[in-house]
């Protein structure tokens, strides 16, 4: 069987590398919860009834951390992408300048 060429597997690498970084930059969480909150047994309340509510406000406990941790997962993926966008528009400005320098220098040197 003929081996891939080493541009062919390079290609298809990078193509997959995009593809997973695609995928994982678009996920954002919703801005809102869905964890429903409990409501609290009257004080007439059957044991079973109590030990209910007890397990419905760990689950509403446990839901509303996730939520918390996405979100502040979110916020430290932002604050890196914003940080990227940064670096990278600091770039072209200087890029830009340097080049507009040099046209101004060249045009000077020239005695236009």
């Amino acid at each position: 069987m003929k081996r891939p060429s080493k541009i062919l597997v390079l290609a298809v690498s990078l193509l997959l590398t995009a593809i997973f970084h695609a995928a994982t930059q678009h996920y954002t969480p919703s801005l809102s919860h869905a964890c429903s909150r409990p409501v609290r047994p009257s004080d007439l309340a059957s044991e079973s009834e109590v030990e209910r509510y007890r397990k419905h406000v760990k689950a509403y406990r446990n839901c509303t951390e996730r939520f918390i941790e996405e979100q502040n997962e979110a916020i430290l993926r932002h604050q890196e992408a914003i940080q990227r966008h940064t670096v990278a528009a600091e770039a072209a400005i200087e890029e830009l300048n340097d080049f507009l320098e040099s046209v101004k220098s060249r045009q000077q040197s020239l005695g236009e």
